[in-house]
């Protein structure tokens, strides 16, 4: 028995020395030996220079640029090597923040792959019929922290594989390493809104920002169509706390919730979604109450119920989301309840739009969704 365990010992790939501190015995290799600290398993696998075999490891389905925080993220890690004459095969994976602390949570369905402390890896190395050139490990998971704190705003993965003959022992074993490095292009601390009248003050607040393009600010009269209202830039590159604001002077209805949000754009056109925050404004004495139908059909016909306390002139204004005006109508309303009949053509396209309703006093701005 005690030669039988030693052959299986020696066979497993990235295998360290009997005896190492982190060896979880015949199964696992030791945790640290995955290139985010500097060494790899040529520490004990030393025959061939690291990436010398004219193979490499990949990963495929790790985030790309970026990551959304709190997100599970399915991966499968690929060995290759140069020569079909491979009979086992080895990794391990980590992920740190810019602080070396690790980073996410790794897990796994694999019958041959495992959590391995901070670390996911092989649980006992696979074994192949035959001799092959490449294997891949399938249904490997890490998730994205829930809160990740400045240092997660940017992440490396660092992998090792390992393409071992399957000999018995640590020679003639082929490492290669390689890492993926992602960045929330926003981190974002704050966003708030602070109603004056029928003002709307908006602010939000990034506690670090990594290659961030701009914001958009989208409304919505029922949290579920939102239209852009504004493009913000943002810093680009931060690791301190800054502070935007933005003020929204057409609000969609009034005594009835108006919804907003962020959406934040990175550089590389990556887009995060922010909360929903929701203001509440007081009517004034000229005001849309509602327009109906919402969506509508192109070419159909919508309403506009307008209340005011005087007669005066009203413009409607149908504009597309890259501002063109498709639709505009000049009325005079009459004191008190007004509904006005605004026709589309029958070539609108369908998408999203906002009707504008220009006032003496104020301006709304409402979404309106045009379907076929």
């Amino acid at each position: 028995m005690l030669l039988k365990f030693t052959y299986l010992l020696s066979a497993i790939t990235l295998l360290v020395l009997f005896g190492n501190a982190g060896v979880n015995y015949s199964f696992q290799p030791p945790e640290g030996y995955t290139g985010a600290n500097g060494s790899n398993c040529t520490s004990c696998h030393g025959d061939f220079a690291v990436n010398s075999g004219g193979g490499s490891v990949t990963a495929t389905g790790l985030p790309v640029g970026t990551y959304t925080a709190g997100t599970p993220y399915n991966f499968s890690l690929t060995i290759t090597h140069g020569a079909a004459n491979r009979r086992r095969w080895g990794f391990s994976i980590a992920a740190r923040n810019n602080l070396g602390q690790n980073v996410g949570t790794f897990t796994s369905t694999n019958a041959n792959a495992g959590p391995n402390g901070t670390e996911l890896s092989h649980n006992n190395s696979a074994v192949v019929t035959g001799l092959q050139a490449s294997y891949t490990y399938t249904n490997l998971r890490w998730t994205a922290p829930v809160t990740p704190g400045t240092a997660g705003s940017q992440i490396t993965f660092y992998y090792v594989g390992n393409a071992a003959n399957g000999t018995g022992n640590t020679d003639g074993d082929y490492i290669y390493t390689g890492s993926t490095q992602v960045a929330l292009p926003i981190q974002l601390a704050a966003f708030t809104a602070d109603v004056k009248g029928s003002i709307v003050n908006l602010k939000w607040q990034t506690a670090s920002e990594s290659n961030s393009s701009h914001f958009l600010l989208e409304k919505s009269s029922d949290n579920q169509r939102f239209i852009s209202i504004a493009t913000v830039p943002a810093a680009g590159n931060s690791s301190a706390t800054l502070n935007y604001a933005y003020t929204d002077d057409k609000p969609a209805y009034y005594e009835r919730n108006t919804f907003y949000r962020l959406v934040l754009v990175d550089k590389d056109g990556t887009k995060r979604t922010s909360n929903v925050i929701a203001v509440n404004i007081k009517a004034t004495k000229t005001f849309v109450e509602k327009i109906f139908p919402n969506p509508v059909k192109a070419g159909g016909m919508m309403q506009v119920q307008l209340v005011t306390n005087r007669e005066q002139p009203v413009i409607l204004q149908m504009i597309s989301m890259n501002g063109k005006v498709v639709k505009q109508v000049h009325l005079k309303a009459v004191k008190g309840t007004n509904v006005i009949d605004v026709q589309l053509g029958r070539y609108t396209l369908a998408g999203m739009y906002s009707l504008q309703v220009i006032m003496e006093e104020q301006t709304q701005q409402i979404p309106v969704l045009v379907q076929y």
